[in-house]
């Protein structure tokens, strides 16, 4: 509840920013709660592409947060397969947040 609080909270004060910020810094913990924050927001119809755009940057900021964690945290083998796998779905989400723009 506190999450849809401040993400209407950081919406109305910034606006269309607000909302791509919130996603961003949501996404670093918790994508549930990104989608279910962002489905609210997009309530009105013209917030509807600010909010797909929010949940995909919140998305991107969530695959970067995991691609750190395995290269700091993963050992030899794991760490090439897992930087892979993880920089190839964000190259394919960051081409998605361009689409949306």
């Amino acid at each position: 509840q506190v999450v849809l609080f401040l993400v209407g909270a950081a919406s109305r004060r910034w606006g269309q920013t607000g909302l791509i910020a919130a996603g961003a810094t949501l996404g670093f913990t918790d994508v549930d709660a990104l989608v279910i924050a962002m489905a609210k927001a997009a309530g009105a119809a013209d917030q509807v592409e600010t909010a797909a755009l929010a949940t995909a940057v919140g998305v991107l900021s969530n695959n970067f947060l995991k691609l750190g964690i395995a290269i700091v945290l993963g050992r030899a083998r794991f760490r090439v397969l897992a930087a892979s796998g993880l920089g190839l779905l964000a190259f394919a989400t960051a081409l998605g947040i361009a689409y949306l723009r």
